[in-house]
């Protein structure tokens, strides 16, 4: 452990300096080929990358979207401490339950003589 002392203006305090520990950053990369398809991708990005902006500053992650041409894969890099990518992974799939919820919800309007047709 390297400390160093520095006496202050008071020659009675000595100061030890610690070397703060290093934050250690990891990358992580998640397929999320089968969870999200083409259409809803710009849902998932957001206008102007909102979603992915607000999802790099609230867990303090760097968020990178890579698509594989070859095979058609998506996948998610992320790089960050480890706690933080937990909760960006949390943020994550919190997002695409949501886009999945309402890709399956349409709504259609008929003409009201069709209703007892369709019931």
């Amino acid at each position: 452990m390297d400390a160093a002392f520095r006496s202050s203006k008071n020659k009675h305090v000595n100061i030890l300096e610690l070397p703060l520990p290093r934050k250690m950053a990891v990358v992580k990369v998640v397929d999320i080929t089968n969870l999200l398809c083409d259409k809803n991708l710009g849902i998932f990005i957001g206008r102007n990358g909102i979603n992915i902006k607000r999802i790099q500053s609230e867990s303090k992650v760097i968020l990178q979207i890579e698509r594989c041409e070859g095979d058609g894969t998506l996948r998610l890099r992320l790089t960050g401490a480890p706690m933080a990518i937990e909760a960006a992974l949390i943020e994550i799939h919190e997002l695409l339950l949501e886009i999945i919820r309402q890709s399956f919800c349409h709504v259609l309007l008929l003409p009201s003589h069709w209703v007892g047709h369709i019931i």
